[in-house]
């Protein structure tokens, strides 16, 4: 046996792992990402909300 080149069963699940260790990475940066984006999103709804509730309370009543 080549002592550099590993089993094929311990070269299989050193693959598994390093696949598993990879998506796992890339699926929390993708959760991040899109975590940031909504509520960046429902930041700006907010404040778009509260200037129209602002507007709405200055405005006199019946546009008169």
């Amino acid at each position: 046996m080549n002592p550099l080149m590993p089993e094929a069963g311990l070269a299989l699940i050193l693959y598994i792992v390093v696949w598993l260790f990879v998506t796992i990475i890339a699926l929390w940066i993708l959760w991040a990402i899109i975590r940031g984006a909504v509520l960046s999103a429902l930041r700006k709804h907010s404040e778009e909300m509260a200037a129209v509730q602002t507007q709405r309370r200055e405005a006199p009543p019946y546009g008169g």
